[in-house]
């Protein structure tokens, strides 16, 4: 803002000592002028720095964002891959239990079948042993009754003889008295 004095009006040592306040008005018009455009520069410096920090805090915001998103990404492939890993793991597991269990169970039915053959193979044995003893005590009770009914038969036939003997002897007995 630049004062003008109108210097016609004033005459002599005062217009000499308007010109030099004129002047330092100038001065100091030139100078705040010089200091508003100095501090006007050292504003916009420092905007275009604090936009120049805020860019940069921008774009490392963006790159932070990027590496977490991508730290992210990785963290949740990894659990997918070690999800995974764990199933097929135990699909495996699982599996080899399913062979183990079908292995011992064929073994059991294996032994079972066995247990069960040489049972029927051990009734069948008794089963003839008795047979064979049954047969073999009936022979003997055969034995016995046949050798009973021939005791009996001779029995008989000795009491026979006797009574014959004894019935010879009376009859000769009474032919003789």
């Amino acid at each position: 803002m630049l004062v003008k004095v109108d210097l016609k009006m004033v005459g002599g040592p005062q217009q000499n000592q308007a010109k030099a306040r004129s002047a330092t008005i100038q001065q100091q018009v030139s100078h705040t002028a010089d200091m508003m455009q100095q501090l006007l520069l050292q504003q916009q410096l420092e905007r275009d720095q604090s936009q120049m920090v805020m860019e940069n805090i921008q774009q490392r915001h963006k790159q932070d964002m990027q590496i977490l998103e991508n730290t992210h990404k990785t963290r949740v492939k990894l659990l997918e891959e070690s999800a995974a890993q764990r199933e097929t793991r135990a699909r495996l597991e699982c599996e080899e239990l399913m062979e183990r269990l079908a292995t011992l169970t064929r073994s059991v039915e294996q032994e079972r079948s066995e247990l069960q053959a040489q049972y029927h193979q051990k009734l069948a044995q008794s089963q003839q042993e008795r047979d064979r003893e049954v047969e073999r005590l009936r022979d003997l009770q055969r034995k016995s009754i046949l050798e009973m009914k021939k005791d009996h038969e001779d029995q008989l036939q000795r009491l026979k003889r006797l009574k014959d003997e004894e019935i010879d002897a009376v009859t000769s007995a009474t032919s003789q008295t």
